[in-house]
């Protein structure tokens, strides 16, 4: 799943739709999402790209989400909610959809899956890591983008909450996604939101 909104009322809205849709909702799921709220209120900040008429905003958030997962995931198993089974399911739900397509003309759907495969690659099973490289290896130009991606995510710690950001001016710098992004602290804007609604 992607990180929160920008607004905490969107963020409760995830949760109460998720919970009015399913019968029994996966609690590694609900926390996954509190995780990433946790996280921003200890500091993260996200990056988002002002370039006028972008079509970046899947980049943008698998970016944000990606960056963001190893401190979530660290963050549920120190209060006992292993999400390895969850982040397993998805890769092999990637992996089957890797198989049975074709690799994208296009940069900027190639950088996006790279993304999403990447995120997949660094936090699933040695098992299920082997069978997606298997599957990439039929992908070559969003192939380099991983290895170019797992490249510099290998410089930082993501569990480190301090490297999250650094991480994501370092892969915009070296995907040449533009010039135009810039950091931006949620929390504001949720206590803005806040003090509006309690007026």
């Amino acid at each position: 799943m992607n990180a929160g909104l920008p607004k905490i009322m969107g963020g409760k809205l995830v949760i109460t739709l998720f919970l009015e849709q399913t019968m029994s909702p996966e609690p590694i799921l609900i926390t996954h999402e509190l995780a990433h709220f946790i996280i921003k209120l200890q500091g993260v900040k996200g990056v988002v790209d002002f370039k006028p008429f972008s079509n970046s905003a899947q980049i943008q958030a698998s970016l944000n989400s990606f960056a963001q997962h190893r401190a979530v995931y660290a963050l549920q198993r120190r209060y006992n909610q292993d999400p390895q089974a969850m982040i397993d399911r998805r890769t092999k739900l990637n992996t089957l959809s890797l198989s049975n397509s074709h690799e994208p003309y296009d940069k900027q759907t190639q950088i996006e899956r790279a993304l999403l495969l990447c995120d997949d690659l660094l936090n699933c099973s040695q098992e299920n890591y082997a069978i997606m490289q298997d599957a990439l290896a039929r992908h070559e130009q969003t192939n380099n983008l991983v290895k170019s991606v797992l490249s510099i995510a290998s410089s930082f710690d993501l569990t480190n909450l301090e490297e999250i950001t650094p991480f994501c001016l370092k892969s915009i710098n070296d995907l040449d996604l533009g010039e135009q992004w810039v950091v931006i602290d949620e929390v504001n804007g949720w206590k803005e939101e806040a003090n509006r609604l309690g007026n």
